[in-house]
């Protein structure tokens, strides 16, 4: 996409926003943003369906990750500037060390740089040239250290560093630039919902063992789920050949790359792969613009972009670099303590999200000071001796109030928003009707709805062999296309084609040969009120179970027996039946399933979501340095943040106490005065559970016996 309306390539686009107001983008932020996979965001929901709680709710992954790159260039540029003189000068050699490494690889490669062949030397000169047309003094850095050490000189923009030589002022900027682009592309492979479409996804195994898939089709659709693990490379003609780039750039095994992106979350593999995308196809920087306008030759700006790109990707993958930390610190493990400003514990990620999703539900609580964390940030390192040196990004000890304040503010807006009962009950059925669909896609491969699906681009169905070939297939046509507006109306053609096939008598459909008293009916009956859920908000055909009890309180009033004076026991029974798969809905589903269509003549699904607002997750571990959170003192010594603050430690322990599992109903008139079916129900989990509870009660004599 070109760059269009800047009238030379060191023009800024100012953007203006709620939340962080006037926000600043360059020429390389902009070849991003202005791409297709970027424009994409506008129609990807950050809060999935929440907007049924919070009508105000539905802001998007576009001003979220334009956000997050805006604080992490803030962040980045007072790490630096406030650290001690010198952590700064050895974090910029090494840094510094890094991009000549790059350089080298790239001049060595086959090709070189997109632009073809080119050597060490001319690749240096044109980033040296393009860095001064386009970005030179953008990242702001001024070194002014929070804890001035008046025998060592503070470090000038000058100043040159690494075997290259280059200055503070050139090796800040590029990283400065690159980071943002990792923040800019962090959320790009975000599916429809978010990530209520990944939970769905991952759930569609077991819904297709519950209504009778075999389980070679269960297997068939697990490999196509691992794939989608695999594929973070983007389009390319040689997987092996970008293994190789990259194993080469990292210094780390191909096999190593390959693990850790299979470790990531799926939206995440995806970002990497459209980043790789954008990178390869749709990167220019420079077109739309006058040649003489430029500063530089439109060439040594495209190769300088190049090099941004391959550095934001090193850092995407540099978690890669921490696995030798026993024996000795890897050269460019400072790569991971930069991608922790935009992954991490007190990131930008979630600095941006918590305030933002606040602010557009309208809340009037979970204010926080997110200026004085930014403006807080310090760089710190440990020198291991003859392991080497690590970093991280650390806070000053004047802002730890305003980390206790974001935790204490996520943890709010988790509680009150995200885990509002209407909103999460919600969220919980769109997560069970995604995966439903997927299910009976591959149930009934060559059916209507399989075949709507495949025309939105969720499946890939194979003519040849009448089964599904892939779940969400990269291919070129439906990249952009995957997002929340599509999805709603694929829903509106779903509830459609399960109306007509509700109505039909064909033998075809009706057909279903499997070790289960399910029937296609029953799936369509659920997949149909799942959907006037979702886009009517029909709450008529969905009740909460127990919403007002607690687990112990259903249990004891289950088994007539008073658990409340026996919590071993208790906590002994609960665990026993989690192992059993009791509370993972499988086994109560089942019975309930086959109670309500004896009792009823349909039958009732229940399905469980667990709401678990989210409080402090800094890692007690000090082994990974770079992804731990550390407060400096005023004598510039660091310690751990849970260390330091009290605050910290009880919001910590408070975790998990808060919990919740809920139990919801879907069937058709749930809630009429006529029905009976939410009673009915109650009595058969009371009954089941009582069962269970026996059960258990055997298994524990014949052992003592």
């Amino acid at each position: 996409m070109p760059v269009v309306g800047l009238s030379h390539p060191r023009a800024i686009t100012p953007i203006s926003d709620p939340l962080h107001g006037r926000m600043e983008f360059t020429i390389f932020d902009r070849d991003l943003i202005d791409s297709q996979v970027f424009q994409r965001l506008h129609f990807v929901l950050q809060n999935s369906i929440n907007y049924v709680s919070f009508p105000s709710n539905k802001n998007t992954r576009f001003p979220h990750s334009l956000g997050t790159a805006h604080l992490c260039g803030q962040m980045f540029k007072y790490g630096l500037s406030n650290s001690q003189p010198e952590t700064l000068d050895a974090f910029l050699n090494d840094a510094a060390d890094f991009l000549k490494h790059l350089v080298e690889v790239l001049a060595k490669a086959p090709g070189g740089t997109s632009l073809g062949e080119a050597n060490e030397d001319s690749i240096i000169r044109s980033c040296l040239s393009a860095h001064k047309a386009t970005i030179s003094g953008r990242s702001n850095f001024l070194h002014a250290p929070l804890q001035e050490k008046r025998s060592i000189d503070r470090v000038r923009l000058t100043d040159t560093f690494g075997e290259a030589k280059f200055t503070a002022e050139f090796i800040s900027d590029t990283y400065w630039q690159a980071l943002r682009h990792y923040a800019l592309s962090h959320d790009l492979g975000h599916l429809p919902m978010s990530h209520a479409f990944e939970r769905a996804i991952e759930s569609a195994s077991e819904l297709m063992r519950f209504y009778g898939g075999s389980s070679e089709l269960i297997d068939e659709y697990d490999m196509h789920h691992s794939e989608l693990r695999k594929d973070f490379y983007g389009i390319r003609k040689n997987r092996d050949r970008y293994l190789e780039e990259f194993s080469e750039i990292l210094k780390v095994e191909n096999s190593a790359l390959s693990t850790e992106a299979s470790l990531k979350e799926v939206h995440e593999i995806r970002s990497i792969f459209l980043y790789n995308y954008f990178a390869m196809e749709e990167s220019a920087p420079t077109l739309g613009f006058e040649e003489k306008r430029l500063g530089a030759s439109s060439k040594d700006i495209e190769i300088y972009s190049d090099i941004i790109q391959r550095l934001s990707l090193s850092i995407t993958l540099s978690k890669t670099t921490t696995k030798s930390k026993r024996e000795k610190v890897h050269p460019f493990s400072f790569l991971n303590s930069l991608r922790c400003i935009v992954d991490g514990c007190v990131d930008c990620d979630r600095l941006d999200y918590s305030a933002r999703d606040l602010l557009e539900a309208g809340a009037r609580f979970g204010n926080f000071d997110l200026e004085r964390i930014v403006k807080s940030s310090v760089l710190v390192s440990k020198n291991y001796d003859d392991k080497g040196r690590v970093y991280a990004l650390g806070f000053h000890h004047r802002g730890t109030h305003g980390i206790e304040q974001f935790f204490e503010s996520r943890y709010q807006g988790y509680k009150y928003v995200i885990n509002h009962r209407a909103a999460f009950r919600s969220n919980a059925c769109m997560e069970r009707l995604i995966g439903l669909l997927i299910a009976y896609s591959y149930i009934f491969p060559d059916r209507r709805i399989s075949k709507i699906l495949t025309r939105y681009g969720y499946i890939s169905f194979d003519e040849s062999t009448g089964r599904i070939s892939a779940l969400l297939p990269a291919l070129r046509e439906f990249i952009n296309r995957i997002e929340d507006n599509s999805l709603r109306s694929m829903l509106y053609e779903v509830k459609q084609a399960c109306s007509d096939l509700r109505k039909t008598s064909d033998p075809e459909e009706a057909s279903f040969t499997r070790n289960s008293t399910a029937q296609p009916k029953d799936m369509l009956d659920e997949i149909s009120n799942l959907a006037d859920v979702i886009l009517f908000r029909d709450f008529s055909k969905i009740a909460t179970l127990f919403k007002d009890w607690s687990i112990l309180e259903v249990l004891e009033r289950a088994t007539n027996t008073p658990l409340r004076n026996q919590r071993s026991k208790f906590k002994s029974f609960v665990d026993w039946m989690t192992e059993e798969r009791d509370l993972n809905t499988e086994n109560f589903q089942k019975f309930v399933f086959k109670e309500s269509l004896r009792e009823f003549g349909n039958p009732v699904i229940v399905f469980l979501g667990t709401l678990s607002p989210k409080g402090v997750d800094i890692k007690d571990s000090t082994f990974f340095f770079e992804e731990q959170v550390w407060i400096e003192d005023s004598f510039g010594r660091i310690q751990t943040a849970l260390n330091y603050s009290s605050g910290l430690r009880l919001m910590k322990n408070r975790a998990g106490r808060e919990e919740r599992i809920r139990v919801y109903a879907i069937s058709d008139d749930m809630k009429s005065k006529s029905s009976d079916k939410l009673e009915a129900l109650e009595r058969y989990a009371l009954e089941y559970l009582n069962e269970r509870w026996q059960s258990w009660n055997q298994e524990k004599e014949k052992d003592h016996a």
